[in-house]
């Protein structure tokens, strides 16, 4: 066989046709037999297209084969026709020559043996292998067919053969094991929490079925030769999985009122629920085990003469009472009829789980209520199992849900406060987020949702601007995203990454198993499964990515995820509009904040995701040769990084941006010196200069705002660079870590801290009001003894709450406050009048001119903690530094003043303080050394923790 006709044949497979081709085609197999070969291509294609159940792709693949393929007189095989009723291709397969009979009819399957003397009993080992082929297809499209026995024959007109024929006779059913089993599978739902309440019932069931047959009572009642057989364990399995319905009454209710228009219409319909989950949940089971053949779920109707015969027994065995058979029966008629009416309604959402949502949203639409469509919608797509889905969404179901979208007008509706919740909840979902954000886009969701995101939708680079996407922006982000959805579920994540490992392993053995098959029904078989055993693009991106399992753990550790999707999604959005290469990094990024402050993200993920679209270029750019390595670019790469969990998220975002931009021009030279950079970046930062690290990387943050800042002000106001350094150099690894995320307060900070000293002020007082009660206050003014202690004395003279501060203290004595204060939110008029007074009676508390102590009124503040909740540790660091940590303390307005002025009378001064207060209780830590910086011992830690005991919970 050439290689153009190969070539050929690969061009007009379907991705999962391709994988079983394209390991029978690998370029270091000779093929010795072409038309064996062929023989096995064609049975693979038509078995593995008949799963797919697409009878649009069933014709192509007819006019492929009879146009392509030339089948010899010796090995002949082809696709004999398809059923019209049900869309499933059957295949005729030849012996090992003669003549090859094609359907007779759509219920007859034929299998033709060239030669008389071919043994019967092989004949219908072949018949049995091809309608195990028929059932595995059936169970796809939910079919269940019954087979009459092996009939041989000989054709009229031929001598030299004889033909064996088998009736096939098939019906619609749902409930059956097979199907129980492929509605769980897509569904991802456990049996465990459904059937192990009820397991023990049917049990107790079973034990006294076999203790009657045991005494014989029952015998006489032809209990033995009910159908399905008693003591048939593989029965009761299946009545098992049968009781997941009884979880399922959400479900059925939404199914039976879906077609209630008026309130009159749901409380008929809430009624029959009742019922029928009642019938559901005595009945259903029982009567299976009585009659399970005669009584398919689903049924339009339920079979009265089985039903009275057993009526009796069933009554027994269900209540333990006689004499009921006949009442029961009746009773059991009419709540069958209940059932299948309920079973009717259920049946598309048990056959397409989403199809029912699906119908819901038309219907919600149909009646102008865009709000609720624009809800159900996301819900679909949040709760959509990507995953478990082995082929692409259906166009129709995309097709369908995109025409409802359309139809709304306001788009407003897709803004709310509940759409913004649930798309956070989509980017929350870890491994499926690609999936769902590509469906959001193909159905103009994502665009409702997000405006912005339209601009870049089948955008391409053009011109000189074009740097080497070779998809549209939109694509190149999706790409991205399914990307970082296998690094992060599968390699990321321990458990899941030994199930795929073990999945390849399985994958590869089958296809040992395969090229080595020379019998087709057990080629296609083998074929089969580990087609649908294992994705196949996940195969592709195993061997892709696969060498970043050498820091899955360093993959499992990052938190939040969700800020590396909204990452990628955002990186390139400004594209569209930057003037030259590179400026859509720094658009993208004020563009990031924006999208933080409407979807809630807090300050942290803010700042880092925009600093990662702000550097995703930087790593591309840098690692592109030789000068991967250079220790000065790894420094200079270093200081713009927070934390080692950073530098990950930015690899694997500068990573999938890569290796999707332009997949024809990506090469794993090209990902080794990205790798090799990022190797030597993390083991700088995990060195022991992590401190200096972390000090350059926020000294650079704050020189780049502060340059922005004095472009507004005049010269005397504007802060030097050397008064950035000096600041930096007095202040403690503490206040570094505090203030890494948060750069801008370092800048108010500094620009106080350089107007106090330029104008001699002894204290000055920002204050910031904010939403929701919540104000800020910045208050910088020179140390001195008690002053943490009187700041919380005139907060809690004003009865505000403290809801979190941070103190720091530099080594020339200049003390930086920052304090959250909770307050009831006055009137506007009022708002400028409370602020102003916050502020004077600060500077006078800092001035020593405020008398605390005769103005605090501490009475009916307190709120009561449990004794054992709270904790108190002090612990010696350094001899000259005691840590103090206050662990659920009562949430007591002015406490911060009592703790405060207990540190000042005994002779100690606060050089970092943070508290964090809760409704009820509050989480303190201070670092707090001698005012005269001597050494502290243990008895004196002592001392100091009997009184903080009794300042916090008072005798």
């Amino acid at each position: 066989m050439t290689v153009m006709a190969k070539t050929s044949y690969l061009q007009s497979l379907s991705k999962k046709t391709r994988l079983v081709i394209s390991e029978l085609l690998a370029p270091d197999r000779e093929i010795a037999d072409a038309s064996l070969f062929r023989r096995k291509f064609a049975q693979a294609l038509a078995s593995v297209t008949a799963q797919k159940g697409i009878g649009r792709a069933l014709s192509e693949w007819t006019t492929l084969l009879n146009d392509n393929i030339t089948v010899s007189s010796i090995h002949k095989c082809e696709i004999q026709g398809l059923f019209s009723d049900y869309r499933l291709a059957l295949v005729a397969v030849g012996g090992y020559g003669g003549k090859t009979m094609g359907l007779k009819s759509d219920v007859d399957f034929l299998i033709v043996a060239p030669n008389s003397d071919i043994p019967a009993d092989l004949i219908a080992s072949k018949i049995a292998l091809l309608q195990n082929e028929l059932r595995k297809v059936g169970i796809a499209w939910n079919l269940a067919f019954d087979f009459a026995d092996v009939q041989l024959e000989r054709p009229v007109d031929d001598d030299t053969c004889q033909m064996c024929t088998t009736r096939i006779t098939s019906r619609f059913v749902f409930g059956d094991e097979a199907c129980f089993d492929r509605y769980l599978e897509n569904t991802n739902r456990s049996l465990k929490r459904y059937t192990e309440p009820l397991l023990t019932y049917f049990d107790r069931l079973r034990d006294m079925r076999y203790d009657t047959h045991k005494k014989g009572t029952l015998a006489d009642r032809n209990l033995k030769d009910a159908p399905g057989g008693f003591r048939d364990l593989d029965t009761f399995h299946w009545i098992k999985k049968l009781l997941a319905l009884h979880g399922r009454e959400r479900e059925i209710y939404n199914a039976i009122t879906f077609d209630a228009d008026t309130p009159e219409e749901e409380i008929d319909a809430i009624e029959v629920f009742k019922t029928a989950s009642d019938f559901i949940r005595r009945t259903k089971c029982a009567l299976h085990i009585l009659c399970p053949g005669e009584v398919p779920i689903g049924s339009a109707k339920v079979n009265e003469i089985d039903i009275n015969k057993n009526a009796e027994l069933l009554a027994e065995l269900l209540y333990g009472e006689k004499g009921k058979g006949e009442d029961f029966a009746s009773e059991l008629i009419r709540q069958g009829k209940v059932l299948s009416r309920i079973m009717r309604n259920l049946q598309d959402t048990v056959n397409s789980p989403y199809e029912y949502r699906l119908k819901q949203i038309e219907k919600k639409k149909s009646r102008g209520k865009d709000k609720s469509v624009a809800e159900q919608s996301l819900l679909l797509v949040r709760d959509f199992q990507y995953r478990l889905q082995n082929d692409p969404i259906d166009y129709s179901f995309q097709r369908r849900l995109r025409a409802q979208v359309n139809g709304i007008k306001d788009n407003s509706v897709f803004r709310k406060e509940e759409q913004r919740v649930l798309f956070r909840e989509i980017l929350n979902e870890t491994g499926e987020v690609g999936d769902a954000l590509r469906l959001m886009n193909d159905t103009g969701i994502l665009t409702r949702v997000y405006p912005p995101f339209k601009k870049i939708v089948n955008f391409v680079e053009q011109g000189v601007h074009a740097t080497f996407n070779t998809l549209t922006i939109d694509n190149h982000i999706l790409a991205m995203t399914q990307e970082l959805d296998f690094i992060l579920f599968v390699i990321g994540k321990p458990d899941v990454k030994q199930r795929f490992e073990r999945s390849l392993e399985e994958y590869q053995r089958a296809v040992d198993d395969i090229r080595n098959t020379s019998d087709v029904p057990l080629f296609i078989s083998r074929a089969n499964s580990f087609v649908k055993r294992i994705d196949v693009k996940n195969v592709e991106r195993w061997a892709n990515h696969g060498h970043l399992t050498s820091i899955a753990d360093r993959i499992s550790a990052i938190q939040r995820p969700e800020i590396l999707y909204a990452a990628a999604l955002l990186h390139d959005i400004a594209k569209p509009i930057e003037k030259y290469p590179g400026e859509h990094a720094t658009i993208g990024a004020n563009m990031a904040q924006s999208f933080s402050k409407k979807f809630n993200f807090s300050e942290r993920d803010a700042r880092r995701m925009a600093l990662l679209v702000e550097l995703h270029t930087v790593m591309p750019s840098s690692s592109q040769n030789e000068r991967a390595s250079d220790p000065a670019l790894i420094e200079s790469l270093a200081v713009l990084i927070p934390d080692k969990e950073f530098l990950t998220m930015l690899y694997l975002l500068s990573y999938t941006d890569m290796c999707t931009a332009n997949p024809e021009k990506w090469t794993k030279s090209k990902g080794r010196w990205l790798r090799i950079l990022y190797d030597k970046t993390y083991e700088y930062i995990d060195n022991d200069r992590s401190h200096i690290y972390v000090r350059d990387q926020l000294k650079h943050i704050v020189f780049h705002e502060a340059r922005k800042r004095n472009a507004y002000l005049p010269e005397e106001k504007t802060l030097t660079a050397s008064e950035i350094e000096k600041h930096f150099s007095l202040v403690s690894d503490s206040y570094l870590s505090q203030m890494s995320d948060s750069p801008s307060l370092v800048v108010d900070q500094l620009f106080m801290i350089n107007r106090l000293l330029k104008e001699k002020q002894t204290c000055l007082v920002s204050p910031v009001l904010e939403s929701d009660g919540i104000s800020k206050f910045i208050v910088v003014s020179r140390d001195k003894p008690g002053l943490f202690a009187e700041l919380c004395g005139v907060i809690a003279v004003k009865k505000s709450n403290i809801s979190e501060a941070n103190i720091f203290t530099r080594d020339d004595g200049i003390a930086c406050n920052v304090f959250l204060l909770e307050a009831p939110l006055p009137a506007y008029s009022e708002q400028d009048r409370l602020v102003q007074s916050f502020v004077g009676d600060m500077q006078l508390a800092v001035e020593g001119s405020y008398d605390v102590h005769s103005r605090i009124n501490l009475e009916g503040s307190s709120v009561e903690v449990s004794d054992e909740d709270s904790e108190i540790q002090l612990k010696l660091r350094d001899t000259r530094i005691v840590n103090v940590k206050l662990v659920s303390v009562p949430n007591q307005m002015g406490l911060a003043y009592l703790i405060g002025k207990l540190f000042a009378e005994n002779l100690f001064s606060v050089h970092h303080a943070k508290l964090r207060t809760g409704k009820f209780s509050s989480n303190v830590v201070f670092e707090i050394g001698d005012r005269d910086g001597g050494e502290i011992d243990t008895g004196r830690i002592d001392q100091l923790k009997k009184l903080l005991d009794n300042t916090i919970h008072p005798k």
